[in-house]
């Protein structure tokens, strides 16, 4: 398992089939992402309607840089998944191609930025202090997943090298997800209305926040500054 679930991280493959289709045997790395203990302030704002999840989805979308990791939380049916589709719509991804990595645990999508940057010219192309656009979207359901080691076991660190990572379910993980990450808790509020929780760990963090605040809740963006 450990060999297919390696081969399947090509970037070569179909947009938007899955890396894996089963639980990954244990297999420990030989280091943790670092952790942060300190605590994080949260932000909330609402979402009236499918256009303000669509509108958050394009802010995301164009704030995402390689490295950039987005956690998603919330109850059954709170819009995490819908929400992850907006951002891929907003990247350039076919609909077609877009599906719930529930039972596949990790799903790939190419996005528009993929021809600006190849994996030889990316770093030079992203200069010194900015990370490019990610060429690939990565998109896991932790809902599945034992535990911590199960995560760990599919490589999360190589999805950071090479694109963005969106995590649905992501506070069943949280323990061991990198630092610097965006995290986002829905709350279903009415039919297609929901209520967001947003805290943020590290400056790629505060960044996507930032971003977003400045949309949903001008006046929270203004005094985090």
């Amino acid at each position: 398992m450990q060999e297919t679930l390696h081969k399947s991280r090509g970037l070569s493959r179909p947009a938007g089939t899955p890396i894996a289709d089963e639980t990954p045997s244990r297999r420990l790395p030989t280091a943790l992402p670092p952790i942060s203990t300190e605590p994080r302030p949260t932000h909330q704002f609402a979402l009236r309607d499918e256009g303000d999840t669509d509108r958050l989805g394009r802010i995301l979308a164009a704030g995402l840089r390689v490295g950039s990791v987005v956690g998603l939380n919330g109850d059954l049916g709170a819009g995490k998944t819908r929400l992850v589709r907006a951002v891929a719509l907003a990247a350039g991804v076919a609909p077609e191609e877009i599906g719930s990595p529930t039972f596949t645990l990790v799903r790939e999508y190419a996005t528009d930025f993929t021809a600006a940057f190849s994996p030889d010219d990316a770093a030079s192309a992203a200069g010194e202090s900015a990370p490019p656009r990610p060429p690939v979207l990565f998109h896991l359901d932790a809902y599945r997943l034992t535990d911590e080691d199960d995560y760990l076991n599919l490589g999360p660190e190589e999805f950071v090298e090479a694109g963005a990572v969106l995590i649905e379910w992501a506070e069943r993980v949280e323990d061991v997800l990198p630092a610097d990450r965006l995290t986002l808790t829905l709350a279903a509020t009415g039919e297609t209305s929901r209520a967001v929780t947003l805290t943020a760990g590290g400056p790629d963090a505060r960044r996507l926040r930032d971003a977003v605040l400045s949309e949903f809740s001008p006046a929270a963006a203004r005094n985090d500054r």
